[in-house]
């Protein structure tokens, strides 16, 4: 909690010096905006799309990242194909979003009416949640193994997963998260052939985020850098 109260202060006070002196950041364009005819956003608007941005925008795409590339790590027959094979970039991205499904419960519903479904009784009113990492494991959907991890494998229907949610929850920065996520693995593992874990798997520190399960704390990686004879610890 301390942690939260101390972004929003640094926000709140980040938002007062680019009233004063504005420069060419998000922040100044968001307050330019309403200076300029636009309906101007109120302070706690303002720190609200800070915050989204810091918690929705970074945090997730960077731990689901670690996870990703330790799922390689984890599957070092797949880790191989991609390197020889990197033109399946394009399968791989979606194959681990799916099977990493970083976000585990979709957003919560609620009934506006009595229904049944899948032989389940639901009443008006009652909360309706899916359970994304469920669905991403689904058999009937990936047919057998679907814990496996194959790069080649074939998207289904749409995204092929449900790691981005579904409907109106449905993340904005679905095409920029397979975007980064492509570059990172090109730039990290299939150009640097070499790279790998820094430290035994048994030594890797996970985390619990209420209400989220357990995460990577960081994943330390030896990079081999385009020189040969070089690398660097990230």
């Amino acid at each position: 909690m301390d942690g939260l109260v101390g972004i929003v202060d640094y926000v709140r006070e980040l938002i007062a010096r680019r009233r004063a002196e504005p420069t060419d950041d998000l922040i100044s364009a968001l307050i330019e905006g309403g200076r300029d005819g636009g309906d101007a956003l109120t302070e706690d608007e303002l720190i609200s799309v800070v915050f989204l941005l810091i918690s929705t925008g970074i945090t997730p795409p960077a731990l689901f990242l670690a996870h990703a590339v330790l799922a390689l790590f984890d599957h070092p027959d797949q880790l191989a194909r991609l390197r020889r094979e990197p033109g399946l970039l394009d399968r791989a991205v979606p194959e681990l979003l799916r099977h990493v499904s970083l976000v585990r419960i979709g957003a919560s519903m609620y009934a506006t009416e009595d229904f049944e479904f899948a032989g389940t009784p639901v009443k008006k009113g009652e909360t309706v949640t899916v359970a994304l990492l469920a669905a991403d494991h689904d058999p009937r959907e990936y047919g057998e193994g679907p814990e496996r991890l194959d790069i080649a494998r074939e998207s289904g229907r749409g995204d092929g997963h449900l790691a981005f949610g579904h409907g109106p929850h449905y993340c904005l920065g679905a095409a920029l998260g397979r975007l980064v996520t492509s570059v990172v693995l090109d730039r990290v593992l299939v150009r640097r052939p070499e790279t790998a874990l820094a430290v035994d798997r048994g030594e890797l520190e996970f985390g619990h985020w209420p209400g989220d399960g357990f995460h990577l704390l960081r994943l330390p990686v030896r990079l081999c850098a385009d020189a040969p004879g070089r690398s660097m610890d990230a």
